[in-house]
């Protein structure tokens, strides 16, 4: 089980870096062997909650090579609903497993934001809901760690969802309240972090 874990990994890391390089095609085969160990280390030790989240972690990367439109992509968009489905519902069973756990949590709003991604499009208001769920379990986080600057940046991007969610619902003038939001967030985080050039990168996006 521990070997199979192991493969796994160098499986997904080796996907990563093939994706990078444009080679779609390798990476998926790569994190379809990586999903193969998985399961069956996860089936053979259930109660073992590092293969749950390595799990979780590679159904998430299987449903952005599938369809996450920030992304190289497949673009099957059905196919990255269920790998997202699949992450999402690890997530949330980690979180139950233990309720303080500060990174099951930020791994479960992360599994919620990325499932909202793939469907805003076709289904704003599912969306809207998971994004508002994440950006929940962002602030609880952050009242915990106020100056945790990953937290901050995932809670401004779960907002920049939301706002897009809301447009697509047609709800615009929400919509335009959440993005000013957004804006004044990463604008703060900025402030206190001039030197990282990621939340420029994300602030791009909000314009």
């Amino acid at each position: 089980t521990s070997a199979s874990s192991h493969l796994a990994r160098t499986a997904m890391l080796l996907g990563n870096v093939l994706w990078l390089r444009g080679d779609l095609m390798a990476a998926w085969d790569n994190l379809q062997a990586a999903i193969k160990h998985l399961e069956s280390a996860a089936a053979d030790r259930s109660d073992n909650a590092s293969y749950l989240a390595d799990l979780q972690e590679a159904y998430r990367r299987a449903g952005d090579l599938q369809g996450n439109p920030s992304l190289f992509h497949f673009g099957n968009a059905k196919l990255a609903t269920e790998y997202q489905e699949k992450s999402l519902g690890i997530a949330r069973s980690l979180v139950l497993r233990d309720p303080k756990d500060a990174k099951a949590k930020a791994d479960l709003s992360v599994a919620l934001r990325r499932l909202g991604t793939i469907v805003r499009e076709q289904q704003p208001a599912r969306a809207i809901e998971l994004y508002s769920e994440a950006l929940a379990i962002l602030s609880g986080l952050l009242k915990e760690a106020p100056g945790d600057l990953n937290y901050g940046r995932d809670h401004a991007n779960a907002q920049l969802g939301l706002a897009i969610s809301l447009k697509n619902a047609k709800r615009t003038a929400a919509a335009i309240d959440q993005l000013q939001l957004t804006l004044k967030a990463q604008h703060s985080l900025i402030e206190k972090n001039p030197e990282r050039l990621a939340i420029r990168e994300d602030m791009f996006d909000t314009y």
